[in-house]
């Protein structure tokens, strides 16, 4: 049975919103995974300032006004290491609005 214009452009629509939602979970879970390095790298830093301090007697300051707090590492290392979980499918569309293509949106880039 062939697909009626409407069903063709669900599916082409649908197509491009999941390449575009996949792209984005990889782009995220990529920058997670920096956010984590840097936030290790930061308390390594912070280990080794805290040391300096207790080995001099200094008072070096271990925080600087770009630290920011993400919440503990092992959460957002959690975050980093989860794969597409959600293996989003075609839906069965009927062939509603009699079959005729819906007018072009902005949001679908067309």
């Amino acid at each position: 049975m062939a697909l009626t214009a409407y069903q063709k452009q669900y599916k082409r629509r649908a197509t491009k919103a999941l390449a575009l939602y996949t792209k984005a979970g990889k782009q995220v879970r990529v920058l997670v995974r920096q956010l984590v390095a840097a936030e290790q790298s930061n308390a390594a830093a912070t280990a080794r300032i805290a040391r300096l301090n207790t080995l001099y007697g200094t008072a070096l300051p271990a925080a600087t006004d770009l630290m920011v707090d993400f919440g503990p590492s092992d959460t957002l290392a959690n975050l980093a290491a989860t794969t597409e979980a959600d293996a989003l499918l075609y839906a069965d569309v009927a062939a509603g609005n009699r079959g005729a293509a819906l007018p072009t949106e902005a949001v679908f880039g067309e």
